[in-house]
Parts: structure tokens; C-alpha cells; sequence
């Protein structure tokens, strides 16, 4: 039986969250800057996605798969890549030019894989099923951080409505900042100009207006996530990008 989610602008999990010291803060929090719908089956194993953009009309019905890469194979001008999921079996999807590379890493056997697809198109009637892939991110587990130049042993970043997102503390630290949580205001502060909700949208650089990125902060297993661009729009750092396997993040020379 199938769970319709009708999420307008914020969705908030409950529970506790400590990565700031804070004992009240939300365990899981996701939320988007426009509105979404979600269905999901009994087993989570993938999600109907439809992001709202503010300024178009209501786009509906792309769906996510979900698992670990079994095999990989060269067909016209891309690759096909088979996943074995953990409730739906095998599934394959077709990968060429047109499809949207989040993390810039070559699916690999062993990997995980998760991929996006407009579920309104028509599927061959082929096993495993095929779907053309309009985005898709692939071993984030094994992607590896460069901090001003030095590799940072820290949590697998996770990716969140199509967005990369990265464990805050650890990176910020590694950068030479402080992060501390505030609990009497509810936010999380960085340095003594920088501060950002963990329940919203919403983030602070000095005596800016607040700024919307592509995600609010996620919480996961006690840790803070958000996305890589916060590292260049509010933390004020040159780079911030993904490359050869590494995501790099640093106030060298910008990047272009």
C-alpha cells in the first residue's frame, strides 16, 4: 500500500541531535525551497520525486533507484549500469550525455548508485527493467576530502534532492573554523559571523539577509550535513567542488 507525502517548503523528522552540543535539536530534518511531493512503497526501496520550482509550473514524476552497481557495460554512446536494490531486485539504467553527473565518479562494480528518471516515459520490455537516467550520483562512499590541501578523514557525504551535502563540523574544523550550537537561539554558529538553522532553509554570513542554498541542513546519525556550496556562498572559501574522485574545498586559487 503506497504512503502519499505532501511536503510544502519543510518536512522535519523529530529527535536528538548532538553534533553541536545541542540536546533539543532535530534528529532528521529535510526540507526543500519549493514545494514536493513524495511517494513512497512499503519498502522505501525508491520514491516518486516532483520538485516544484517557484517561478514554473508544477513538474511531476521522477523516480529513484537505489542500490549497489553489479555490472557495468558500454551500449551506443553510454553505459549501462545494473544495480541490485535491497526490495526491488536488479534494475538497469541507461547513462549517456544528456544525464546529470552529481558526483563525478565512474559507476564502479561495488559501488553504490542511486539514479533519477522521469517516470512518465515509456520502459522497454527488457529484465532487468531500463530506464534512461537524468541524474544520477555514484560511490559517494568512496569519495575522499581535501581540506586546504590535506585529506580529511570524515563521514561519506550523502546526497539529499539532488544535491551534494557534506558533514559541516568536520570540514569546518579542518578549515580553521569553530562550530558550536547555540541552544538559547536554536542555531548553529560559525565563527563569531556565520550561523544557520538546522530545521530551515535559511543562512546567515554576517549582516546579510538570510541565504537559501539548494537544501536546508540535514541531520544524520548525530551529524550535521549541508551542501557543498555553503563552503563558497557563506563560509567564504574559494573552492568547492568535486574532481577526480576528491571533493576539494579551499581559499586558494579560485577554480574556474
Amino acid at each position: 500500500m503506497k504512503k502519499t507525502l505532501a511536503i510544502l517548503l519543510a518536512v522535519l523528522m523529530l529527535g536528538a541531535m548532538p553534533v553541536f552540543a545541542c540536546d533539543t535539536c532535530d534528529d532528521e530534518v529535510a526540507e526543500v525551497t519549493a514545494p514536493i511531493i513524495e511517494e513512497y512503497d512499503d519498502n522505501h526501496d525508491h520514491a516518486i520525486v516532483g520538485i516544484v520550482p517557484i517561478s514554473e509550473n508544477v513538474t511531476l514524476g521522477l523516480l529513484s533507484y537505489s542500490g549497489v552497481v553489479t555490472e557495468v557495460q558500454s551500449y551506443d554512446d553510454g553505459i549501462i549500469v545494473f544495480i541490485e536494490t535491497a526490495n526491488e531486485g536488479t534494475v538497469s539504467f541507461y547513462i549517456d550525455e544528456n544525464s546529470s553527473d552529481i558526483t563525478m565518479f565512474p559507476p564502479t562494480v561495488g559501488c553504490d548508485f542511486t539514479a533519477f528518471f522521469d517516470a512518465s516515459l515509456p520502459v522497454p520490455s527488457i529484465y532487468p527493467p531500463r530506464y534512461h537516467a537524468v541524474s544520477y550520483a555514484a560511490c559517494l562512499d568512496k569519495l575522499e576530502y581535501v581540506i586546504d590541501g590535506e585529506l580529511l578523514d570524515a563521514p561519506a557525504p550523502i546526497l539529499k534532492d539532488f544535491t551534494l551535502m557534506v558533514p559541516a563540523r568536520a570540514v569546518l574544523e579542518a578549515l580553521g573554523f569553530t562550530a558550536a550550537w547555540n541552544e538559547e537561539l536554536n542555531i548553529a554558529e560559525v565563527g563569531a559571523t556565520i550561523s544557520f538553522s538546522l530545521t530551515e532553509n535559511s543562512y546567515i554570513k554576517a549582516r546579510m539577509a538570510p541565504i537559501q542554498l539548494e537544501a536546508a541542513p540535514v541531520v544524520i546519525d548525530g551529524k550535521a550535513y549541508v551542501p557543498l556550496s555553503f563552503f563558497t556562498t557563506i563560509a567564504g572559501q574559494n573552492n568547492a567542488y568535486i574532481f577526480e574522485g576528491q571533493i576539494v574545498i579551499d581559499d586558494m586559487e579560485k577554480m574556474e
